[in-house]
């Protein structure tokens, strides 16, 4: 995952995970609000329907010589016009019943309040035909399966918030990679500008290597063998950044075939290598290398060992130690500088410190081979020194 990619995941999960909080926050109080406005619109259809039932039963007892197959069929007529079920209880025996488990409901409830049993609304009432009268009336009004509408409300707002995140998540994708579009087209320019760089300082850094190895140095006075052996140092090192930029940029200009070495004498090659380097920050090297066989790409380890060591010189004190062990498939690197390991120093582009100079680019190339060989890589800095481990697979 490259940078672009890894800070687009970033920021937007970030932005989903802001959205989700809000809708966390505010479908819960809708949903409340939006359950109770269910419970009071049954609370309404059953009071309405108590009072339709209530009115026939004293139409009925007004003297309108009513059989009781009309009060029946008007008691009928109500439950059909209100849809619901009740039960109609006159001085303890039952008048009239559409309800199916009547026999399950107990009748102790509080009378004039919604009751819910098993999820569904339930009125509990009676009415007497003159106030200071014993004998009454009562009635068991069925309404709605409440826990039902509840969860699919539920379920309908679950789904919105799906498809809210789904939406906003796609929308939020799209405004990323647009804020992200001036920096990607950035850093496209400067991939460019080195790639354009590598091709242009090929020549003229392979003349300068090539008139260092053909010089006379026994025609120079002491003082210019010195200039010559600087201007060896820097070609050097104009030669190691050439080599990170034709990795990082030209991938297929690198051989791809594996062979078996010993990494310790490939060790002691690269140090040989950078000895001009040791010695002009006159370090004291220490070395205990036990032979180690192990087949892999010959010019990607170099590479790896090269910027290992390469980093371990730079950031060292003059004066300093650098010390070298390889044991056990363990390969650890000590010298005696200071890296800040909070940032990310195994990313393109970033420096372990800013007071040195460089690309940023040698640590991503160690970390490119660590992952494609599965070698393990660990880094620890304190206030005297900064040891790097890298574990070889098996």
């Amino acid at each position: 995952m490259n940078l672009r990619q890894s800070a687009t995941l970033k920021i937007l999960f970030l932005y989903l995970l802001s959205t989700a909080l809000l809708l966390a926050i505010a479908l819960p109080i809708i949903y409340s609000f939006q359950t109770q406005a269910l419970f009071e619109e049954e609370r309404e259809r059953l009071y309405n329907a108590r009072g339709a039932i209530f009115f026939a039963l004293h139409a009925h007892t007004k003297g309108n010589k009513e059989s009781d197959v009309a009060l029946h069929e008007n008691l009928e007529s109500i439950s059909q016009t209100f849809n619901l079920s009740f039960a109609l209880f006159a001085n303890g025996a039952l008048l009239f019943s559409n309800i199916a488990h009547l026999d399950t409901l107990p009748t102790t409830q509080p009378k004039d309040k919604i009751t819910l049993i098993d999820g569904r609304a339930y009125l509990f009432d009676s009415w007497r035909k003159k106030p200071k009268r014993i004998d009454s009336t009562f009635v068991i009004l069925e309404g709605s399966d409440l826990s039902e509408e509840f969860f699919w409300l539920k379920m309908r707002y679950l789904l919105f918030s799906a498809l809210a995140l789904a939406g906003i998540g796609i929308v939020a994708f799209f405004l990323v990679r647009l804020a992200l579009r001036p920096l990607q087209n950035q850093i496209q320019a400067l991939n460019d500008f080195l790639k354009d760089s590598t091709h242009e300082i090929n020549t003229p850094l392979s003349v300068i290597m090539m008139s260092i190895e053909r010089f006379n140095q026994e025609e120079l006075s002491p003082k210019n063998k010195k200039l010559l052996h600087n201007i060896l140092i820097a070609s050097r090192t104009m030669t190691h950044l050439y080599d990170d930029l034709i990795y990082l940029n030209f991938p297929s200009a690198i051989p791809d075939n594996a062979t078996e070495f010993d990494l310790a004498q490939l060790i002691r090659e690269r140090v040989d290598y950078f000895a001009p380097h040791i010695a002009q920050k006159q370090l004291q090297l220490m070395t205990q290398l036990q032979p180690m066989r192990w087949r892999a790409n010959l010019h990607k380890i170099a590479k790896l060992l090269d910027n290992v060591l390469s980093n371990a010189i730079k950031y060292n004190q003059p004066h300093g130690i650098l010390s070298l062990q390889l044991c056990d498939r363990t390969f650890s690197i000590c010298n005696n500088g200071t890296i800040d390991t909070k940032v990310h120093i195994f990313e393109r582009y970033t420096r372990a410190n800013k007071d040195q100079g460089g690309f940023g680019i040698g640590l991503a190339i160690v970390q490119q081979i660590c992952t494609e060989y599965h070698i393990t890589i660990s880094v620890q800095s304190d206030e005297t020194t900064t040891t790097f481990r890298l574990v070889f697979p098996t």
